[in-house]
């Protein structure tokens, strides 16, 4: 199976190819292209650099996906503004989505966020 993990540069995506590695499957790595991957991270996986906001690129960069783990995002604290995280959370997913849709990816998982409140 081919997988694809956006934001594979990051803690949960790069969890989730280590994870995978060693299973069988075909591993695509997605990161925005100005983003440094480990190269831990990157040996187990093809890196695929593509922004997420442009349709052409993300679905150049989806193609052959067949799941898609969609880990990317801004995890930002209280003083983060809402529009950063709408845009980098909601609209990026939507993208996201969209891209896999067009391409015909089977099957997407989205990360989900835990956060805890204020004490």
């Amino acid at each position: 199976m081919v997988i694809g993990v956006t934001g594979a540069n990051g803690f949960i995506g790069s969890s989730i190819i280590a994870g995978l590695n060693g299973l069988g499957h075909q591993l695509i790595g997605l990161v925005r292209p100005q983003s440094a991957i480990d190269p831990s991270t990157a040996n187990l996986c093809e890196v695929r650099r593509t922004c997420y906001r442009d349709p052409a690129a993300l679905r150049q960069a989806l193609e052959s996906v067949e799941v898609l783990c969609h880990c990317c995002g801004h995890l930002g604290g209280w003083s983060v503004q809402d529009s950063l995280l709408t845009a980098a959370n909601v609209e990026v997913t939507r993208f996201v989505a969209q891209g896999a849709i067009e391409v015909g990816v089977r099957q997407m998982v989205q990360r989900v966020r835990a956060f805890q409140g204020r004490s």
